[in-house]
């Protein structure tokens, strides 16, 4: 039985066709819906959904006979690559795409993750989660929410911007930096104790990449779930108070932040200045000056804050290859901003997610993954903390006043293809690259991470900490170059890894990351 999935983007306020169908009803409702009729756009599987959506209980979805497997169950989709999922009881779930899965046995959360379901033998490929069941195997038990009234119509959004020209010189200027200060007065969130913060790793001043080699192959013809990829690696490069996206201008009035990329962030950084000052934290070296930072991860034992061990992060295609509208995939565009996750989220659900990831296995430890704060990781285990941003884009703002309404996640849209089933929304049509964080910090003491909380998490303390996981994004990339991976790498759908810019040239290691 499925209880719910997250990050499932919305409509209008309630929750997209399969989505209600699966996860709960924006406006609970009961009734019998076929798969056939709602892939098929058919009247019947309309007339069924209005009738289940509006009845006041929870529906039932009946996997139509050609969706069914061999044992009379149907595969459905509860979750695609990087989104967490929640079973209300043990089931098997199977990861992959096409002809390839490996499967697992879940009870309760998992993640839809190559992490969670071990090593991806299908490189470059856009995985899913499904879940073979019957139709009373679907019956969702969850109260459904109260439907929200309809937003106020949309006016057109400004045609998408055509993508630059790709131009691979890089002439960037030796940036100076600042110096920061430390702050010690607690402006919001749980107390930090910043007297002996940790110490960053110092950053680079300068380009850092390889003479070119060899280019990530384009996918196959026809391969079109084939999904494109650019990973970057960074250090940590400060912690402080300061917040230049919700607090601009004002010194240590934020909750306690870690900063990775650009050394020289403070409430004072703009879009405008961005690239002017402080040195590189992340692999490449300045080619890429963007502020990355996430609420610190606090030792509440000690008070102290805890340095990361390095930030990965995707820039990939996301729900794109499953677009069915032909958009074409735009790269970042120069001054966005974004804030990915709610600071001020004191229960379970929301974007982000935990988990104990262990090393020599490449996944996390059972039964630690879920949108809090795993007790239970172990010496050796890292405690992997995953936000991913939305990747639609309005087309005409590059910030909002809640720095958020100017983005969107994708959506559900049955247009008569199952493959293909997303979309950006009317209101968002611009897709952008997808970006998600992973950060990581090491753990070396058996049950310490039962003391740990982010320094946002100022809610109950005998809550589980974690569930105000958000995320923060100023671009600061030199146009050039993430114009480059943003065509070579997404649009062309390589897989360009954790170093290639997809012209050959390597973003060089440096300082450990």
């Amino acid at each position: 039985m499925i209880k719910q999935s997250s990050r499932i983007p919305r409509m209008s306020g309630c929750l997209s066709v399969m989505a209600a169908a699966v996860v709960s009803a924006c406006g609970g409702g009961t009734g019998v819906i076929s798969t056939d009729d709602l892939l098929n756009g058919s009247t019947a599987g309309q007339s069924d959904l209005t009738s289940a959506l509006g009845s006041g209980g929870a529906p039932t979805v009946q996997i139509a006979a050609s969706k069914r497997n061999s044992d009379g169950a149907g595969y459905m989709t509860i979750a695609m690559e990087g989104q967490a999922f929640t079973l209300a009881s043990a089931g098997t779930v199977r990861y992959g795409t096409g002809s390839k899965w490996t499967t697992k046995v879940v009870s309760g959360t998992g993640e839809c993750t190559d992490a969670y379901f071990g090593n991806d033998k299908m490189t470059g490929l856009a995985m899913q989660c499904q879940i073979a069941a019957s139709s009373s195997d679907l019956v969702v038990t969850t109260p459904a929410p109260a439907p929200s009234a309809a937003p106020a119509p949309v006016a057109a959004p400004a045609p998408a911007p055509a993508p630059p020209a790709i131009d691979t010189t890089v002439a960037i200027t030796t940036p100076t930096t600042t110096p920061t200060t430390s702050q010690t007065v607690v402006h919001g969130g749980i107390a930090v104790d910043t007297s002996s913060q940790p110490v960053p790793p110092p950053g680079v001043s300068s380009v850092m990449l390889t003479a070119p080699g060899a280019i990530p192959p384009a996918p196959a013809p026809g391969d079109w779930e084939a999904d494109g990829a650019f990973r970057l690696l960074c250090n940590w490069s400060k912690m402080s108070y300061d917040d230049p996206i919700v607090y601009p201008g004002q010194a240590g009035a934020a909750h306690h932040h870690t900063f990775f990329g650009n050394t020289a962030i403070d409430a004072n950084t703009t879009s405008e200045n961005i690239r002017s000052k402080g040195n590189a934290s992340c692999r490449g070296g300045t080619i890429n000056l963007s502020g990355y930072w996430t609420p610190s991860m606090i030792d509440t034992a000690s008070g102290k804050p805890i340095a990361p061990k390095v930030l990965l992060i995707y820039y990939k295609t996301g729900f794109w290859q499953y677009f069915n509208d032909n958009s074409v995939m735009q790269t970042i565009p120069k001054g966005l901003k974004m804030i990915a996750g709610d600071g001020g989220r004191s229960t379970a659900g929301g974007v982000a997610s935990f988990g104990c990831m262990m090393p020599a296995v490449g996944s996390d430890r059972a039964g630690t993954t879920g949108s809090a704060i795993p007790k239970s990781c172990q010496p050796g285990d890292e405690l992997w903390a995953r936000v991913p941003f939305p990747q639609c884009w309005d087309g005409v703002n590059l910030d909002s006043p809640d720095h958020k309404s100017h983005m969107a996640y994708p959506e559900q849209f049955w247009s008569g293809d199952p493959q293909r089933q997303y979309r950006c929304p009317l209101s968002h049509p611009v897709v952008l690259p997808q970006i998600t964080y992973n950060v990581d910090f090491p753990v070396t003491v058996a049950g310490s991470t039962q003391n740990w909380r982010l320094s946002s998490d100022d809610y109950d303390r005998n809550a589980p900490g974690g569930y105000s996981m958000h995320a923060d994004y100023m671009n600061g990339w030199d146009p050039a170059i993430s114009t480059l991976w943003g065509v070579k790498c997404l649009r062309e759908r390589r897989n360009c890894g954790s170093a290639n810019l997809g012209d050959g040239r390597v973003t060089a290691e440096f300082q450990g990351n």
